[in-house]
């Protein structure tokens, strides 16, 4: 019984081995292709036969293709070069929002193929239609569904990550403990499937692709009807350990402050969102204060949305910068103790309140200047997000793609082996 436990850990190991010297060829190809069967034997060091083999058993699973003869000089054999197949792996992402959810489809370059945003009323239904828009997609390009490899979808919510489902959502009407991951993993077997918090998503992206790129340890705040976080620490999203980390909007710096659904008084996302904003602006202009720009509403102040505070604020109104202030002041106050308990390197401030620009980041920098800790007292910290597109669904696509380059087997994930 011992030497039958021996040989199976032998053959375990060896199978080990085989996979991940795939892996090792798979991403050189990738990011480096197209390279030769030799190009590959002189970067890793195995025997030709070794990266012989294993070629083979990529171009037969569709991931890698011979481009052809190389162009080199003098008059011997030339060496076939092998690149990747862009569609040879596919990647589902999508974006969960209020009252609509955003699909989309990339390639094994990261390149989005198609999308497509959808509105939903009844968010008991979401795995059906989300099997519906990703059929209609695939159909749509003409692509292999049995090349699906992997589904992210990002939404503002508290995850349970041993149930892999939504606890609660201050923004999406969705039952607690929905089933929706399964109904997806019964219809597309051969891919992962992956549930996760929209803002580790959008970090994600930003050390990608963002204004941030090649930082390592960020924070990435999402501020719009919530406030929400996404950490990336060593390259790598930390979801905590029990999958709530960067609940930033859910800090107190009020403890006698207005109630918040989580239980809490006086919490960021209750006292420094948007709606916070207009509601202090509409306050404001109730109480009889003056707005040049807004004194045409008349009593109509309950017409005043984001949009028209954003003119407001560019116009320099000294009421709307007086409250903008005020919400910059909070907002600082909560993101200071995230400062101090993570250390980022960057933070990344993206959301519908980024689109106050310069007017809200440099106010938010005087306020942190004023309460941070040295070294960081006096040194800029916050950049505005500058990603294009959809920051959800390219975090989502990276995610996938980058955990698809890192498993030792490609093919560790269903379908491929």
């Amino acid at each position: 019984m011992k030497q039958s436990n021996a040989g199976a850990n032998r053959t375990a190991n060896l199978q080990q081995v085989k996979a991940a010297n795939k892996g090792l060829l798979f991403s050189l190809i990738h990011h480096n292709g197209p390279l030769s069967r030799a190009d590959l034997t002189n970067r890793t060091k195995l025997s030709p036969t070794t990266v012989s083999t294993l070629v083979s058993e990529l171009i037969g699973q569709g991931l890698v293709g011979e481009l052809g003869p190389a162009e080199t000089p003098g008059s011997g054999r030339k060496p076939i070069l092998l690149a990747l197949i862009p569609r040879g792996a596919l990647f589902l992402s999508v974006e969960l929002a209020r009252e609509c959810f955003e699909v989309a489809i990339f390639d094994l370059h990261g390149t989005e193929l198609g999308q497509s945003r959808e509105g939903i009323e009844d968010y008991g239904e979401i795995g059906v239609r989300l099997i519906r828009v990703a059929e209609r997609l695939m159909a749509g390009l003409k692509v292999d569904e049995g090349r699906l490899r992997g589904i992210c979808i990002g939404a503002p919510a508290l995850m349970d990550p041993e149930r892999e489902s939504i606890i609660a959502s201050t923004v999406l009407t969705i039952a607690q403990r929905n089933d929706f991951i399964p109904i997806l993993r019964r219809r597309f077997e051969d891919a992962v499937v992956q549930l996760e918090n929209e803002s580790i998503l959008s970090a994600y992206a930003e050390m990608e692709f963002g204004v941030v790129i090649g930082i390592r340890d960020l924070l990435y705040i999402d501020i719009d009807t919530g406030i929400g976080a996404g950490i990336v620490l060593d390259g790598h999203p930390y979801r905590g350990s029990s999958g709530m980390a960067g609940e930033i909007g859910h800090v107190s710096i009020d403890i006698d402050g207005p109630p918040c659904p989580c239980g809490n008084r006086g919490c960021v996302e209750q006292l420094a969102n948007v709606p916070a904003l207009i509601r202090m602006v509409i306050q404001m202009l109730e109480s009889g204060r003056y707005s040049p720009c807004l004194k045409d509403l008349g009593d109509n102040a309950c017409q005043i949305d984001f949009g028209s505070l954003c003119r407001a604020a560019e116009q320099q109104d000294p009421l709307v910068l007086e409250a903008i202030d005020e919400i910059s002041r909070r907002l600082a106050s909560g993101i200071n103790s995230a400062l101090n308990i993570l250390n980022p390197q960057a933070v990344v401030i993206g959301g519908r309140m980024a689109a106050l620009g310069d007017i809200l980041f440099d106010r938010l920098e005087h306020h942190l200047a004023g309460i941070a800790l040295q070294p960081w007292a006096g040194t800029r910290r916050i950049r505005r997000s500058s990603i294009k597109g959809n920051a959800v669904t390219i975090g989502g696509a990276r995610l996938l793609l980058d955990q698809f380059l890192a498993l030792p087997a490609l093919g560790r994930w269903p379908g491929t082996e």
